[in-house]
Order: structure tokens, then sequence, then C-alpha cells
């Protein structure tokens, strides 16, 4: 059975992880920016000024959620780089809750694509629109298969690579002075 206890520290290979995320807080702040500048940018267009169909419509909904959304997973991620800088280690809900920058920047991201896709249909006839819509979904589907199988490899043993091997090496090392230590201190003087 699954134990589900969020305040549990995280065994090594979650805080490799958990550490890895951290580390790109700053490369997701600047790549939120860019998605939420884009998508202010293509609002820009003459087009939006009003928008006159449904389909400008819906682009424009979902270019406004992806600058949205985009400057929330910067907010947060700012926040996080906040509350765990130093932190050597971490519990299931920090690592959750790590998570979030990474999820809101890709649902910024394929907003944004969204909205692109619609405001091509509405400036195009069908069939390029057609082409378009289904590039984006083999490319959308793509993308999908390949965190899917990330996410399949990084979970087996070797999986986070050298970082992994070396992070472990030195969490034993770290066990074994703690134990020597230990046995040191029990013993009489």
């Amino acid at each position: 059975m699954f134990n589900f206890n969020m305040s549990k520290k995280l065994e090594p290979r979650a805080l490799l992880v958990f550490f890895r995320l951290q580390r790109f807080f700053q490369t997701f702040n600047v790549v939120a920016a860019l998605i939420a500048g884009l998508s202010l940018a293509v609002l820009s267009f003459a087009e939006f000024h009003p928008t006159t169909s449904s389909l400008t419509r819906a682009s424009e909904g979902f270019l406004c959620s992806s600058a949205l959304t985009s400057v929330v997973a910067v907010m947060l991620a700012t926040m996080l780089l906040f509350r765990f800088e130093g932190v050597q280690t971490a519990s299931r809900k920090d690592l959750a809750i790590a998570w979030a920058p990474l999820v809101l920047l890709d649902w910024g991201i394929v907003e944004f694509l969204v909205g692109l896709v619609f405001w091509y249909a509405e400036k195009n006839n069908e069939w390029r629109s057609s082409i378009m819509g289904t590039q984006f979904a083999v490319l959308l589907l793509f993308t999908i298969w390949t965190s899917i199988w990330m996410w399949g490899v990084m979970s087996q043993k070797g999986g986070l690579g050298k970082e992994e091997d070396d992070g472990l090496k030195g969490l034993k090392q770290h066990r074994i002075r703690q134990l020597e230590e230990r046995s040191d201190e029990s013993l009489p003087s």
C-alpha cells in the first residue's frame, strides 16, 4: 500500500530530482518571461483590436491565459528560490510544490501554441489550417510521449545519470561518518 504522508523526508533519488528542479528555477523564469512577452506581442496585432470572429476571440483568450500563467510561473519559481535556498533535506510536499513552476511553464507554452494555431486558422484557408493543426497535434503527442518515456527512464535505478551515482556515494559516505561518530561517542573515555 502507498504511504501518502506528505511530510515524510525524501529518499536520496527523489532528493536529487528536487535539487535538479531547484537548480532550473532561474531558467524556468527566463523561458516563462519570454512566453509571456511573446503572448503579449502577438496580442498587439491589429486583428485583436477589436476581435471580430470566434477563432480570433479564442486565440485572444489562449494568449492572455498564456501570459497570465507564465507570469504566475515566474512569481512562484522566484518565491520557491527564496524558500528552498540552502535547504539540504526536503519533504514529499516540498517536491510536489517544486514541480509547480515547470507544470505552469508547460501549460503556458501549450496555451501560447494553441492561441497561435487558432490565430493562424483565422488568417488562412482551411487546408493550410488543417496542416498546421495536424502538425501541432502530432508534435504535442510526441512531446507527451517523450515526457512519459523520460519519466520511465528516470524512475529506474541509474536513470538520473552520473549525478545519481555521485549523490548516492556521497550519501553513503556521510552515513558511515555518522555511524562512526556515534560509535566513538558511545565508547567510554
